[in-house]
């Protein structure tokens, strides 16, 4: 079949080229890896390098650490009010869960489509689809039937794997009573 194609172009391969010796099928296999490595691997190293920063030192984050629902409302990134204070990042909690959402300012900051649910837990809210500002601050996850669970879980991954918010800490559960004590001694 080879012959008869070659034949009918009437083009003479040299030998190291052509696909019925052992060199033909060498060269075409480099030809392929290189392209591979070429278009794949190297895209790679580049995203891997420019996620190190220009100097080359990577960036260490802030340890995760315990937020109560009172220290979490700071988060909203709303501008100070003194001008040489920098904006607050903008954090929210899924199932009491932490993200750093302040790479989605557009949806999450001040005057975004979801910036009623910075600072505060918003997993009931989001579990329901629904933006009742009772929903917010609920930690009954029990309540949900079947279907809200299986939405709060696709937010969960969406958080997590999709948009790639990173996880800054964790809410605690705190009573009403503790809450108002801290507030008083604060």
């Amino acid at each position: 079949m080879f012959e008869a194609l070659w034949t009918a172009i009437d083009i003479e391969l040299p030998y190291w080229l052509d696909a019925r010796t052992w060199t033909g099928y060498l060269v075409i296999f480099a030809i392929t890896f290189a392209t591979f490595y070429f278009t794949n691997v190297r895209k790679h190293d580049k995203k891997k390098s420019d996620d190190d920063g220009e100097d080359g030192e990577e960036e260490t984050p802030d340890p995760p650490r315990n937020f109560t629902l009172s220290q979490l409302a700071a988060f909203t990134g709303t501008p100070p009010e003194a001008e040489n204070e920098d904006t607050p990042p903008i954090y929210l909690s899924v199932k009491g869960v932490v993200y750093d959402v302040s790479s989605g300012s557009d949806f999450y900051g001040p005057g975004g489509g979801y910036a009623m649910f910075t600072g505060k837990e918003c997993g009931m809210a989001l579990a329901k689809m629904s933006f009742d500002l009772e929903l917010l601050n609920n930690f009954q996850f029990d309540d949900l039937n079947f279907g809200e669970k299986e939405t709060l879980n696709d937010w969960i991954v969406k958080f997590r794997d999709f948009k790639n918010y990173p996880i800054v800490g964790r809410v605690k559960e705190v009573s009403e009573r503790s809450e108002m004590r801290e507030e008083l001694t604060a």
